[in-house]
């Protein structure tokens, strides 16, 4: 397998800084890694937090424990933390490049979309954002050629849904999805209205 990628971003009320980043990895032996983060509130503080959880898990990705103990490691870490009263979302996504399997972990962020052919495959978030909670769940899936996975932080949700334009102005957000030859489904998530968004 291979995985091609694009984003798109837009900072909330024209800040010049989007409290949403993201990262993007190849490592070894075939691992392809994803995150996406949105900081608390919005401007440079947002971006700063965000920023730094992204940091951490490059960091510690790198290092040989595999990425669910990487992430509860992280977790308990930010709890440490919370006297600033500061959290950040995550999206977190492995793909096994050699039998296409991927494991999504989700933290307090908005539903991430698998369009297969002319479904969409909803995947919607159960688990607070990172250092609230102890739970740290892994949902796995088996990728098949063609596949289209799309991130979305909460600036992007408003964009979608039939009153989009009603509800987008001056909202923020960052969307990641994997490149196909068909943007017919992509299209429909964005402008068309998706039930449960």
């Amino acid at each position: 397998f291979f995985v091609s990628y694009d984003s798109a971003t837009l900072s909330h009320n024209n800040y010049q800084l989007s409290g949403d980043n993201y990262l993007i990895q190849n490592l070894q032996e075939g691992i392809f890694i994803c995150a996406l983060a949105d900081g608390m509130g919005s401007g440079y503080e947002a971006y700063k937090l965000s920023s730094e959880t992204l940091k951490m898990i490059s960091r510690i990705t790198k290092c040989t424990l595999d990425f669910e103990t990487s992430l509860t490691i992280l977790n308990n870490f930010f709890k440490i933390k919370d006297f600033e009263e500061a959290y950040s979302t995550l999206d977190f996504v492995d793909i096994n490049l050699i039998d296409g399997k991927m494991n999504l972990y989700k933290l307090g962020s908005s539903t991430t979309y698998i369009i297969r052919e002319d479904k969409i495959i909803p995947i919607y978030n159960n688990n607070l954002p990172f250092g609230i909670n102890d739970l740290i769940t892994r949902e796995e899936y088996l990728l098949k050629k063609d596949d289209l996975i799309i991130l979305i932080s909460d600036g992007i949700s408003p964009y979608t849904g039939r009153d989009a334009a009603q509800r987008r102005k001056g909202r923020g957000g960052i969307l990641i999805y994997r490149h196909s030859t068909s943007r017919s489904g992509l299209h429909r998530l964005v402008c068309g209205g998706m039930p449960g968004v």
